[in-house]
């Protein structure tokens, strides 16, 4: 978690996750017995991944109501995730 955004969280008085919580451990449980062997079929679940949960779904969480500075922030880390992607997408097809 990019260090601005757990300053955020402590000065809203609020503790920062340390790991992925319930939902997120069953989730990884379930991906990994589902998880594909073909290397490029795994490369593009893991593109899909970043997508849907580094970008849609941080979206989709904070498209309700946030003070302009949480907003920004988060907004920045949703732009950070947008940059991986295009960055791995890169590489990919660059192998």
């Amino acid at each position: 978690m990019p260090r601005n955004l757990l300053q955020r969280i402590q000065n809203l008085g609020g503790v920062p996750a340390d790991d992925e919580g319930f939902s997120g451990s069953m989730h990884s449980f379930i991906h990994k017995i589902m998880l594909p062997d073909d290397a490029n079929e795994m490369k593009e679940d893991a593109l899909k991944g970043l997508d849907h949960y580094g970008v849609q779904y941080s979206e989709e969480l904070v498209s309700g109501d946030l003070d302009p500075e949480s907003r920004q922030l988060a907004e920045e880390v949703i732009d950070t995730s947008r940059r991986q992607i295009e960055q791995l997408q890169h590489l990919l097809h660059l192998f």
